[in-house]
Protein backbone atom coordinates (compact mmCIF):
# COMPACT_ATOMS: atom_id res chain seq x y z
CA UNK A 1 0.00 0.00 0.00
CA UNK A 2 1.45 3.44 -0.88
CA UNK A 3 2.68 5.52 2.03
CA UNK A 4 0.13 8.08 3.20
CA UNK A 5 -2.99 6.03 2.45
CA UNK A 6 -4.84 4.64 5.46
CA UNK A 7 -5.45 0.93 4.91
CA UNK A 8 -8.95 -0.43 5.43
CA UNK A 9 -9.49 -1.49 9.05
CA UNK A 10 -11.86 -4.43 9.36
CA UNK A 11 -12.46 -4.42 13.13
CA UNK A 12 -12.20 -2.25 16.21
CA UNK A 13 -9.30 -4.39 17.39
CA UNK A 14 -7.46 -3.82 14.12
CA UNK A 15 -8.09 -0.07 14.39
CA UNK A 16 -6.79 0.02 17.97
CA UNK A 17 -3.66 -1.87 16.98
CA UNK A 18 -3.10 0.43 13.98
CA UNK A 19 -3.47 3.71 15.87
CA UNK A 20 -1.46 2.46 18.85
CA UNK A 21 1.52 2.06 16.51
CA UNK A 22 0.91 4.84 13.95
CA UNK A 23 0.11 8.53 13.97
CA UNK A 24 -2.46 10.55 12.06
CA UNK A 25 0.45 12.87 11.25
CA UNK A 26 1.61 10.27 8.72
CA UNK A 27 -1.54 11.05 6.73
CA UNK A 28 -1.79 14.79 7.38
CA UNK A 29 -1.15 15.74 3.77
CA UNK A 30 -4.26 13.77 2.70
CA UNK A 31 -6.59 15.27 5.32
CA UNK A 32 -8.91 18.13 4.43
CA UNK A 33 -10.94 20.19 6.90
CA UNK A 34 -14.60 19.24 7.09
CA UNK A 35 -16.82 22.31 7.08
CA UNK A 36 -20.28 22.28 8.60
CA UNK A 37 -19.90 18.94 10.34
CA UNK A 38 -21.73 18.56 13.63
CA UNK A 39 -21.61 15.57 15.92
CA UNK A 40 -25.00 15.13 17.48
CA UNK A 41 -25.38 12.84 20.44
CA UNK A 42 -28.34 12.06 22.56
CA UNK A 43 -29.22 14.91 24.89
CA UNK A 44 -28.41 14.10 28.49
CA UNK A 45 -30.22 15.16 31.59
CA UNK A 46 -28.28 15.88 34.74
CA UNK A 47 -29.58 13.87 37.70
CA UNK A 48 -28.38 14.69 41.21
CA UNK A 49 -27.24 11.61 43.07
CA UNK A 50 -26.27 11.66 46.74
CA UNK A 51 -23.71 9.01 47.61
CA UNK A 52 -21.53 8.16 50.58
CA UNK A 53 -17.83 9.00 50.05
CA UNK A 54 -16.95 5.29 49.70
CA UNK A 55 -19.59 4.93 46.99
CA UNK A 56 -17.82 7.65 45.02
CA UNK A 57 -14.23 6.50 45.63
CA UNK A 58 -14.74 2.90 44.49
CA UNK A 59 -15.93 3.77 40.96
CA UNK A 60 -13.26 6.49 40.74
CA UNK A 61 -10.53 3.89 41.36
CA UNK A 62 -12.04 1.39 38.93
CA UNK A 63 -12.59 4.05 36.26
CA UNK A 64 -9.01 5.32 36.61
CA UNK A 65 -7.70 1.78 36.13
CA UNK A 66 -9.74 1.54 32.92
CA UNK A 67 -8.78 5.00 31.69
CA UNK A 68 -12.32 6.40 31.72
CA UNK A 69 -14.04 9.07 33.77
CA UNK A 70 -15.85 8.00 36.91
CA UNK A 71 -19.08 9.65 35.80
CA UNK A 72 -18.90 7.60 32.61
CA UNK A 73 -18.30 4.54 34.79
CA UNK A 74 -21.40 5.35 36.87
CA UNK A 75 -23.52 5.91 33.77
CA UNK A 76 -22.36 2.60 32.30
CA UNK A 77 -23.19 0.81 35.56
CA UNK A 78 -26.67 2.30 35.76
CA UNK A 79 -27.36 1.43 32.11
CA UNK A 80 -26.12 -2.15 32.54
CA UNK A 81 -28.14 -2.68 35.70
CA UNK A 82 -31.30 -1.35 34.00
CA UNK A 83 -30.75 -3.85 31.15
CA UNK A 84 -30.39 -6.68 33.66
CA UNK A 85 -33.61 -5.68 35.42
CA UNK A 86 -35.50 -5.45 32.13
CA UNK A 87 -34.30 -8.93 31.14
CA UNK A 88 -35.79 -10.52 34.27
Amino acid sequence: MPRGIVPPLRSDEEAVERWDTHSFAEYGHDIEPADGVRFVGQPRKQVPLRLAPAEVQRPKRIAASKGIGYRTMRRMGITERARQEEAQ
